[in-house]
Parts: structure tokens; C-alpha cells; sequence
């Protein structure tokens, strides 16, 4: 509750998260009060991030989770951020490419609060 950015970081395996992360995500429910007659949420005004890895492109591998976790941010009155990923295509040395790297210390930056322009990752 007292972090300002919540940020998922897992690999995609079946366009899905990993057992624990769903788990992790199932358990966030104790952060809402939306049962009997309570109401809102403990961590409302907090926003979320990913950082994801995946095989297959970007949309085709992450749009599934990515759409689940931006309906727990509505649903928790979280702000979405956005997402990183990085892409196993080939080997898993396509997600240590200097791309790659640059791309997620960028996207760190736009989590942090600045405004770098991350429209080429």
C-alpha cells in the first residue's frame, strides 16, 4: 500500500503469466473491499507496470495478460503505466541485445516519472 508502482515483471509461457504470478494476482483481492457492504480499495491511486518476456511477437504473446492486468487496474483503481517486454524469437540472447536493455532502462525512466520518449521500443 505504500509503494507509489506496483511492477509485474514474469515471462509469458501460453499467453499467460506463471503459476505464482496468478497466484500473486488472485491474492490482490485483499487490497479491495468489495464484499458485504465494503467498499473501494487499499491501494487505489497506485499505479502498475510489466516487464514481460515472451516468445512469438509482442501483441500476439502479450496482449492476453497485458488485457488481465489492465482490468485489475480499473477494477483496483490502479493507473496503468504501460509494458516492457523483451522477445525469445530466435535465443534467449535476443533479449539481451542492446535494444533490448536500452529500451527497458528507458522504460524504468517513464516509471520513475520522467518523460523519456520511448516511442522507438
Amino acid at each position: 500500500m505504500w509503494d507509489d508502482v506496483a511492477v509485474l515483471a514474469c515471462p509469458i509461457y501460453s499467453w499467460y503469466c506463471p503459476t505464482l504470478m496468478k497466484s500473486v494476482l488472485d491474492r490482490h483481492y485483499g487490497l479491495n473491499k468489495f464484499y458485504g457492504s465494503a467498499t473501494g480499495s487499499l491501494w487505489s491511486g497506485n499505479k502498475a507496470a510489466l516487464f514481460l518476456t515472451h516468445g512469438y511477437d509482442r501483441e500476439y504473446a502479450c496482449t492476453p495478460f497485458e488485457t488481465g492486468v489492465k482490468n485489475l487496474c480499473v477494477h483496483s483503481s490502479l493507473e496503468y503505466i504501460g509494458m516492457y517486454s523483451a522477445g525469445d524469437i530466435d535465443n534467449k540472447a535476443s533479449m539481451h541485445t542492446k535494444k533490448a536493455v536500452e529500451g527497458a532502462k528507458l522504460f524504468v525512466r517513464k516509471i520513475a516519472g520522467e518523460r523519456p520518449d520511448i516511442s522507438s521500443i
